[in-house]
């Protein structure tokens, strides 16, 4: 996809140079034009000095343009392959990459990663990633070109340049492509792979998850009984799900979603939805809101 946009990218900067192209040719012929129209005492010397400042001030605009197109083009896509090169089968980094290279990829993609009681994940993706993430694959070619006070030159737009964006990385993008470069070269038997693969699966007895019911109940914490019983916390928590324990602080699966539009509709009223179902009611309303309910007042009146 995002080969695709850079290859529009690129064939924006050709039309743009074909365009800025045209204005200097244009820029430059009537500057001839002036000094002729001057030496036949069709224009005052003042005038002339005015209108060749003016063209001389857009030759250098359009100038300046046409040298920065080839080189920031370029860079960007430099920059682009080397983002490209970190996402490339970032699981497998994952596992052969020591802890604190981890922390690095981590620092270079993300700008917050939260992870709640039942090991749910959210992540905020630094501003190159998320644009990866969110290009559009037809993205307007319209680009922004001097203007040269005679009408001749386009109006200027206002948006973000990819190939900006691209073109120069930030200090840890960098530093994780060099982390990435040398976890690669590492062999696929290091330490982290093999006490991974030789990892036993725990199985807990009925007896120890009556204890954990328990205590979850008493208020301990999943993470801490996880460790203890030698589990992960995403498969603790399905098992006491199984058991019809309720996660703290786990988002609303889509049937109680669902749950929560059909008691609404029936009446109910978000304290009353949210009591039933183990939710406050700002999270109630918030679902409600995102699946598109219409909303009552304090007084039960639709909004």
């Amino acid at each position: 996809m995002l080969g695709r946009v850079f290859d529009a990218l690129a064939a924006a900067s050709a039309d743009e140079r074909a365009t800025l192209s045209a204005q200097k040719a244009k820029l430059e012929a009537e500057q001839v034009k002036l000094l002729q129209a001057h030496y036949a005492d069709a224009i005052p010397i003042d005038l002339l000095k005015t209108e060749q400042d003016r063209i001389r001030a857009s030759l250098h605009a359009i100038n300046s343009r046409l040298d920065s197109l080839g080189t920031l083009y370029a860079n960007a896509k430099i920059g682009l392959d080397a983002i490209l090169d970190i996402l490339t089968d970032l699981g497998d980094l994952y596992a052969k990459a020591e802890p604190a290279e981890r922390r690095m990829l981590n620092r270079a993609l993300f700008t917050k990663i939260t992870i709640d009681d039942a090991e749910h994940v959210t992540t905020e993706p630094v501003q190159t990633i998320a644009t990866i993430l969110a290009t559009d694959t037809s993205p307007n070619n319209a680009r922004t070109l001097p203007h040269d006070e005679a009408g001749q030159g386009s109006n200027v737009t206002g948006y973000v340049d990819l190939r900006g964006l691209f073109s120069k990385l930030a200090p840890r993008l960098r530093r994780a492509l060099t982390v990435v470069r040398t976890v690669r070269l590492r062999p696929s038997e290091g330490r982290v792979h093999d006490r991974r693969k030789t990892r036993q699966v725990v199985q807990p007895s009925d007896r120890q998850l009556a204890a954990v019911e328990t205590r979850y109940a008493e208020g301990a914490k999943l993470r801490d009984l996880a460790l203890e019983l030698g589990v992960s916390r995403v498969r603790l928590a399905d098992l006491l799900r199984q058991r019809g324990v309720r996660i703290r602080n786990a988002p609303p699966t889509p049937d109680e979603v669902a749950e929560m539009v059909r008691r609404y509709e029936s009446g109910e009223s978000l304290e009353q939805v949210g009591k039933r179902l183990g939710f406050n009611g700002g999270t109630v309303r918030n679902r409600l809101v995102a699946r598109g309910v219409a909303m009552r007042d304090s007084h039960g009146r639709a909004r």
